[in-house]
């Protein structure tokens, strides 16, 4: 047995027990911190959180510095579906109103 084979074992084997932990974990987390209902409140703030982490700077960031224009193109559609996201708390709807407004304030302003 050469020293791949050894390698190959030895990955298997963290890999086995990786898995095998998450699934322990995850039974225990169901049991415990899952069964506590403020606990399930809170947890439903993280993928919108999450959401809003990985789209806010894609919005307010160009080039490396902050927008200051209130005037840009990404402001004012992040805005538009802003509120149609709390009008009709629709992802596709909010989704396609943003997209339109994205493209109808860059027709308008030429940008």
């Amino acid at each position: 047995m050469n020293g791949t084979w050894l390698t190959l074992f030895a990955v298997g084997a963290a890999t086995f027990a990786y898995r095998l932990s998450c699934i322990e974990f995850g039974s225990n987390l169901e049991a415990g911190v899952l069964g506590n209902p403020r606990a399930r409140r809170l947890l439903r703030f993280v993928p919108p959180a999450a959401f809003a982490a990985l789209v806010a700077p894609a919005i307010v960031v160009r080039d490396g510095t902050m927008l200051t224009n209130p005037l840009d193109p990404r402001l004012l559609a992040a805005l538009v579906a802003l509120v149609c996201a709390l009008l009709t708390r629709s992802v596709l709807f909010t989704l396609a109103s943003g997209m339109l407004a994205l493209h109808a304030v860059r027709f308008l302003l030429g940008g």
